[in-house]
């Protein structure tokens, strides 16, 4: 059918870009039009606002960038662009389209990153694009009501054009679909439940109200961020703005619909932290948890007594401590019945033997490589020491701490990197440092290249907090501040 397209809007955040990177992207408003929309398959044409797009590519076209992957679900297409591996110029599109009854969304990211004259040029982009419905495929066209019979036709004037007739109305059983007639909003889905975001960027949260028949409805919801600070601001459509002076850390949004609430995510990250995030945490290219929408559901739509917020990440949660305690029982007793069996083999034997002490454990042996799994606390991606909640930085590289259960602190895994510069160490998936351009090392390696005999003797303090520490510490643990040997 015919549909409105609003205006295509674009924002751009830039990395590093150096004076050989050539001119800094800047944002392109395009106009918006009329489009119209046939279905190939399972795929949908849109023609108009000066192009011709299908829902299996990317909208922005750039030369040796072909489609990598594509994906159909319900009222959804994925598309995934990528440069050949050889590129210079590696780039990653990433496009979806979301459809309802009425309305549609177009929503890409880009991903740009390439060297030139030992300089780093990365940026990032996100554009969007809001369609409504104007006119259905296969209405019907206006025709003419024939007169009652014995009744003339009335009169045309010579010279002018015949009168349009009015329309005949539609028979009833055309109309008469399963959504002809909404009811009042039964529940409220929102996608996704967790975003990675980067300072200065804006993202908003799918959110569809639907009835107790399944059909989209107007729903109004009430969001605010409920972090204390947070640099970002949300409006009620679900819209997420964070500040361009934003750090790095955890945001928590509530949604409000029928005085039910439920809790959605957002984890900022720098653009180095971000590409490390992605590859090693549960979202996929767009930054988006690929989990169940968290829904709301309206006791008083439903009968129910209560409303039901599903957060997909607090359920997994929940999941693995029934998990964990339950193989904690189940070696306790395991446990107990070998001492039964054993108690009842000495009873039967003319000897009695001492009871046997239980076999020391092996000391672990240090480094990296040999960490048990993290359960709980905060971990360093890069040398993978564990850390009490309340820390921020690790002290040993000056690598901010993430939680224990979004990094793979698995014995075996590849592990982040350290500047052989600077010391500071970075995420796994980054090979540079960002400041010095140097290619940072396995901590191992660096450990190895830094002798510290005299700072071991004198111990170092924070020059901006003044905390101690030993001498074998580089970074502060509160603030992540490089440490200097106390006098």
């Amino acid at each position: 059918g015919l549909w409105n397209a609003a205006p295509l809007t674009e924002r751009w955040n830039i990395g590093d870009w150096g004076n050989a990177c050539g001119p800094r992207p800047s944002a392109r408003e395009s106009a918006g039009g009329q489009v119209t929309v046939r279905e190939e398959g399972v795929e949908l044409v849109m023609s108009g606002v000066g192009r011709t797009f299908r829902t299996n590519e990317c909208w922005e076209q750039l030369p040796n960038v072909t489609r990598g992957s594509h994906s159909v679900s319900d009222h959804a297409w994925r598309t995934r662009c990528t440069s050949g591996p050889n590129d210079a110029r590696q780039t990653t599109l990433v496009t979806n389209i979301t459809a309802t009854d009425t309305t549609m969304t177009l929503d890409e990211t880009g991903e740009y990153q390439f060297r030139i004259d030992n300089q780093n040029c990365t940026a990032s982009v996100r554009r969007w694009r809001n369609f409504s419905i104007s006119q259905r495929q296969g209405d019907a066209s206006p025709v003419a009501v024939a007169p009652p019979p014995g009744v003339a036709p009335a009169p045309t004037a010579v010279g002018s054009a015949p009168a349009r007739a009015e329309p005949a109305p539609l028979p009833t059983a055309t109309r008469a679909t399963r959504c002809a007639e909404v009811g009042d909003a039964a529940r409220v889905e929102v996608r996704p439940t967790r975003k990675l975001m980067r300072p200065g960027e804006r993202f908003t949260f799918r959110t569809v109200a639907l009835d107790a028949n399944g059909c989209p409805v107007e729903a109004h919801t009430i969001w605010a961020i409920t972090t204390a600070g947070a640099k970002a601001s949300v409006s009620n459509g679900g819209t997420v703005v964070v500040g361009d002076d934003a750090e790095d850390g955890t945001m928590d949004l509530s949604v409000s619909f029928a005085g039910k609430t439920l809790h959605v995510g957002v984890e900022v990250a720098t653009p180095a932290r971000y590409e490390a995030l992605l590859a090693t945490t549960s979202v996929n290219d767009a930054g988006e948890s690929e989990e169940a929408p968290a829904t709301i559901v309206a006791s008083g739509s439903l009968g129910a007594n209560s409303a039901i917020a599903q957060d997909g990440a607090r359920s997994r949660k929940t999941t693995f401590v029934i998990i964990i305690g339950g193989l904690a029982i189940g070696l306790a007793l395991l446990g107990f019945v070998l001492l039964r069996r054993t108690g009842s083999r000495r009873e039967g034997t003319a000897e009695v033997d001492e009871p046997l002490a239980p076999a020391p454990l092996a000391p672990a042996e240090p480094g990296p490589s040999r960490q048990p799994i993290s359960l709980r606390g905060l971990v360093c991606p890069s040398c993978r020491n564990d850390f009490p909640p309340h820390s921020t930085f690790c002290p040993h590289d000056g690598n901010r701490l993430v939680p224990a259960p979004f990094a793979p602190v698995a014995p075996g895994s590849s592990g982040g990197r350290i500047c052989p510069t600077c010391g500071r160490g970075y995420d796994p998936g980054v090979k540079t440092c960002p400041v010095h351009g140097d290619d940072l090392v396995p901590p191992a390696v660096y450990q190895l290249r830094v002798e510290q005999p005299l700072a071991a003797e004198r111990g170092k303090i924070c020059p901006s907090c003044g905390g101690r520490y030993g001498g074998e510490a580089t970074f502060c643990g509160k603030d992540g501040s490089a440490l200097v040997l106390v006098n």
